[in-house]
């Protein structure tokens, strides 16, 4: 029982951060900025109002490099919480729900279609294509989890980064990587 919430992380195409710092709302925007305008970091991105946007920076981007999405919210005890979504740049993500949705309508009509043809007796011959339709869309997941698991070490960039930054640190031990903004 308590391996189905690890498999349904696992099977989220879409990871989820939901972080707490002790730190208020204004001043969790504040370090952002600061570690954000580091010359030296390998993310970028922006802060609106309450809304964080982190991204590759164009040199080191790829095409599965993740972008960071969030809201920040006050958790009323004086500290912070960010709930954010990784996912490819909005472009791929658009395309790939598109693409899920073509291969949703089409597996509807083939099934209305055949279902239509076997009642009125026919033979329902177009049915041969709902396997391909599902296939597709599965071939089309497995496609985000490779996209997921190339985008790992730059997601692992993106949260150093916000570490890095949100604690203020002048240099970084051992447990963070050569790309945090403060590492001398």
């Amino acid at each position: 029982m308590e391996q189905l919430p690890q498999l349904r992380k696992a099977l989220r195409s879409r990871p989820v951060l939901e972080r707490h710092w002790p730190l208020a709302s204004d001043e969790f925007l504040r370090r952002l900025n600061a570690g954000l305008a580091s010359a030296d970091c390998r993310c970028n991105g922006s802060v609106m109002d309450k809304h964080v946007e982190l991204l590759i920076r164009p040199a080191y981007r790829h095409f599965w490099s993740p972008w960071l999405s969030g809201e920040l919210e006050s958790d009323g005890e004086g500290g912070s919480k960010l709930f954010a979504r990784f996912g490819p740049h909005p472009s791929i993500w658009t395309g790939f729900a598109m693409a899920y949705a073509i291969m949703a309508a089409g597996l509807i009509t083939v099934l209305v279609y055949g279902l239509g043809l076997w009642m009125v007796g026919s033979s329902p011959w177009v049915l041969w294509l709902a396997p391909i339709f599902v296939g597709v869309a599965g071939l089309l997941y497995l496609g985000s989890l490779v996209g997921r698991r190339l985008a790992s070490e730059q997601i692992g960039w993106m949260l150093q980064m916000l570490d890095c930054s949100l604690e203020e640190l002048d240099e970084c031990g051992e447990t963070r990587c050569a790309v945090c903004p403060r590492r001398n």
